[in-house]
Parts: structure tokens; C-alpha cells; sequence
């Protein structure tokens, strides 16, 4: 998964689609035009690349409310505005928080990112900046059930469930940036380079129950 073509830059496992101004599904092999990405499949199956968000021509202000499963609400604010003589300086701002009980029983979840884009539009040349956090705390979490040695499939249980101790939960933090830029030589050439980064952190307390 690529965030502005630039892989390893993302947080892991989870992605709030807020960050996004659109996101484009590659099918099938795309090494060739999207790169290797980390790992060093090439891509066979396929790949994603998230678009950040960069102002348009106009002035935005949009504000989102949300709402899911027993009591989780969401709040989120996206902003925009380009400045200078020819709108040469854009910067967009997008932020969410969103918190409350889930569809599981006794789990409660905690959302949080925030992302800004910065970019420069010359006659020649071109400069985006990205960067970004994203927090997501998760208490109470249910964790995969294993059957084990099992010779029969035991009977499911229903949907809102939780066998997992009070005690379990994670936290998944992660700060991230890239910068991007290109200057056309010519007609007919351009040239372009970015480099990008996260650091991120992982708290997970779990339990593991196993049916024999």
C-alpha cells in the first residue's frame, strides 16, 4: 500500500480513510509502473495507492459527524485554502476523533488523525509535503479464537461476543511525512524525486483461548 506512490510511508494494519482524496486499486501485476514495494513481491496481486489531500482552487470548510454499533461517534473537520498572487501556496488540514463502546461486548475504541498537505505550484516546478498522525486505542479488544486440536468445527458464537479479559486491549500510533517534488526540464522530461517516512509504536496486551 503507497501513500502518493511512496511506499513504506503508511501506518500499518490500519488506515483511516479520512487521510484520503481518493484511493486507486491496481489489479494484477504493477511493479512496473508503481515500483516494488517493501517486502519485495512486486506487486502480483496488485496494489494500493492512497492520493493525500491537497487544496483545490477554492476555499473549503467541511465539517462530518458520525455515528455506529452501540455508542461510537465521530467528529471531523477538513479546511482548505490556496494563497499568493497566482494561488501558488495551497494548505489543506484534515482531522478526526471518534470514540465510544463497539458492536462487541465491553470493548471501547478510540480514534485519532490528523493530516496536512502543503504544496507549491511554479511555472516549472512543483513541491508537496505531507505529514500526518494517526492513533487508534482499542480496550477491552477480542482476540482470535483457535480450535486447536479440535476434530470437529465448534459452534459459533454469537457476533457481539467477547471471551477476552478486561484487561486486553492495543494502541497503534504512528507519525508520518514525505516530500515530493518535480521540475520540468523540458516539454517533454520531467524530473522528480520523494522520500518519506513513519515512526510508529505498538501496545497490545492479549490473551489467547484455545479449544482442545
Amino acid at each position: 500500500m503507497a501513500y502518493g506512490g511512496l511506499y513504506g510511508v503508511l501506518p500499518r494494519q490500519l488506515i483511516n480513510s479520512d487521510i484520503a482524496e481518493r484511493i486507486e486499486v491496481f489489479k494484477g501485476a504493477s511493479a512496473f509502473t508503481s515500483g516494488i514495494p517493501i517486502g519485495g513481491n512486486g506487486g502480483i496481486g496488485g496494489t494500493v495507492n492512497i492520493e493525500p489531500k491537497h487544496a483545490g482552487n477554492e476555499p473549503m470548510l467541511k465539517l462530518s459527524s458520525g455515528y455506529r454499533s452501540d455508542s461510537y461517534g465521530e467528529v471531523g473537520v477538513d479546511a482548505s485554502r490556496r494563497f499568493g498572487d497566482q494561488k501558488q501556496w495551497g494548505a489543506r488540514v484534515s482531522a478526526m476523533r471518534g470514540r465510544g463502546d463497539t458492536a462487541i461486548d465491553d470493548e471501547n475504541q478510540r480514534d485519532t488523525s490528523v493530516v496536512v498537505g502543503l504544496d507549491y505550484r511554479g511555472e516549472r516546478g512543483r513541491v508537496l509535503f505531507d505529514v500526518g498522525h494517526q492513533k487508534s486505542t482499542l480496550e477491552g479488544a477480542r482476540s482470535s479464537l483457535y480450535t486447536g486440536a479440535a476434530t470437529e468445527v465448534p459452534s459459533v458464537p454469537d457476533a457481539s461476543s467477547n471471551y477476552t479479559p478486561a484487561f486486553g486491549g492495543s494502541a497503534l500510533e504512528t507519525n508520518f511525512g514525505m516530500v515530493r517534488g518535480e521540475y520540468d526540464l523540458n516539454n517533454d522530461w520531467t524530473a522528480f524525486a520523494a522520500v518519506g517516512g513513519n515512526r510508529k509504536s505498538h501496545h497490545r496486551i492479549s490473551s489467547r483461548r484455545t479449544r482442545d
